[in-house]
């Protein structure tokens, strides 16, 4: 097992640790959760990765998720259930290039204050079905690219989408 710092927070003497082994990464830290408002590029380019547990991180508090797991591109499975996403502002490249994802389970997303969701999907390319019929996206401004690259999706629920605030959908 390889175990990599990804993250440090001196004054509060808590460190963030990526535990790699057999493709799996399992999420640690030096305290009892996991607490920070910027999870943007946290897992970018793990590339050998195959499964994420997020059971550790408190993102109560986060705003920054862009790029969070951009080119993960081992990646086939990702239970986004832990992830509190209520105060999350920035969800763009989010999932780029996630290419081995069949299926993503997003209800538990709550996207009421995102603004950028640019190419959140990109490369995502064997994702077969997206079920965005909850997500809220009046404060959305930017859908640029947001599923560029998803040779495989055919079925996606937009009905709830709003487009009333999007300046550049690309």
């Amino acid at each position: 097992m390889v175990k990599i710092q990804i993250f440090t927070n001196v004054i509060s003497n808590i460190s963030i640790y990526a535990n790699y082994a057999d493709g799996v990464i399992t999420v640690s830290t030096s305290g009892d959760r996991i607490y920070c408002d910027d999870m943007s590029c946290m897992f970018m380019l793990f590339d050998k990765l195959t499964t994420i547990d997020l059971s550790l991180l408190d993102t109560q508090n986060v705003r920054w998720m862009g790029n969070m797991f951009n080119h993960c591109s081992s990646l086939i499975t990702l239970d986004l259930k832990p992830l509190n996403t209520e105060n999350v502002q920035d969800m763009g490249w989010l999932f780029v290039g996630c290419s081995l994802l069949e299926n993503l389970d997003l209800s538990s997303f709550n996207t009421q204050n995102v603004t950028n969701m640019q190419n959140m999907f990109g490369g995502c390319r064997s994702l077969e079905t997206l079920d965005l019929s909850h997500f809220d996206t009046r404060n959305v401004n930017n859908t640029v690219y947001m599923f560029n690259g998803c040779e495989e999706l055919s079925s996606i629920n937009l009905s709830s989408f709003n487009t009333e605030n999007v300046t550049d959908m690309g």
